[in-house]
């Protein structure tokens, strides 16, 4: 069954509606409910405490990633532990879907043009202030592991943007400074093209009503040389007071181990075809 595309004035008018109101006795009756059945502490932390930014918008079941397999020939490189603290999934083998967007200089972008190299493609919001910078500090380390094994120049990193209010090129300096060390490319374009990009590749996207705050699931695609879709890794983080995401050096360090050794096996692959 096809899907249409909302065009960018039904989206932009989806985003501004405004929520259901409830009632005071209903919210009321509803906590104590919860807190009789021993769970009304998790309720409260969850709406008074504020929602996260990351992962609170609910994949689509046909989108998920298939289940981690014991050993997928083409995730051989990472070790288990590594692969299972990764999400590292295998996506299908399929060819990706097309990605029509420009980079943020307005240089049309095409998956096709990386034909040869193994292409590691995520997504950020343009301010960068969800689990981006604790992923574009895996991706830099990823590309120095990369690089000191003299695979860097056969992967290229890329990243759609995600953030539906922003989708104009100066409105993205954030994400593109966070890319910076990694060398990625940041991708965007109009609300009905990246809305095309987010279907095709399983992310989901939702802007609480009355705070503004984008939400997204995240995942982290790998892409063989053919174009073919590889593996999926599942980004996190942890988010601290003051709404910002974090994860321990030692954790974050063995997550980038994981991303190069996954796309460094790919890449060798690229130069035992020759």
């Amino acid at each position: 069954m096809s899907h249409a595309v909302l065009s960018e004035e039904e989206r932009r008018a989806a985003f501004s509606g405004t929520a259901p109101k409830v009632s005071r006795q209903t919210i009321f009756y509803t906590i104590a409910a919860c807190l009789v059945l021993g769970f009304g502490g998790i309720i409260v932390d969850h709406f008074f405490n504020g929602a996260s930014k990351v992962g609170t918008t609910p994949i689509p079941t046909g989108s998920l990633p298939p289940p981690l397999q014991s050993t997928p020939a083409d995730l051989s490189a990472v070790p288990p532990l590594t692969g299972a603290l990764m999400g590292l999934a295998p996506a299908g083998g399929g060819p990706a879907p097309a990605i029509a967007l420009h980079s943020l200089s307005g240089k049309a972008f095409s998956l096709a043009a990386l034909r040869g190299k193994v292409v590691l493609l995520s997504f950020f919001d343009s301010a960068c202030d969800d689990i981006c910078p604790v992923l574009s500090k895996e991706l830099a380390l990823a590309r120095d592991e990369l690089a000191a094994e003299h695979l860097a120049s056969r992967v290229a990193v890329i990243v759609v943007n995600s953030d539906p209010a922003l989708t104009a090129p100066g409105e993205a300096g954030p994400a593109r400074r966070a890319l910076a060390a990694s060398g990625g490319t940041f991708l965007t374009g109009s609300l009905a093209a990246l809305d095309r990009v987010w279907k095709a590749y399983g992310i989901t996207i939702d802007v609480q009503q009355n705070s503004s705050i984008v939400s997204h699931n995240n995942l982290l695609y790998f892409l063989g040389p053919s174009g073919r879709l590889v593996a999926t890794a599942t980004p996190i983080g942890n988010e601290v007071k003051n709404g910002s995401y974090e994860l321990a050096p030692s954790t974050l360090e063995r997550f980038a181990r994981g991303i190069a050794d996954e796309a460094g096996y790919l890449a060798r692959k690229i130069g035992s075809a020759r």
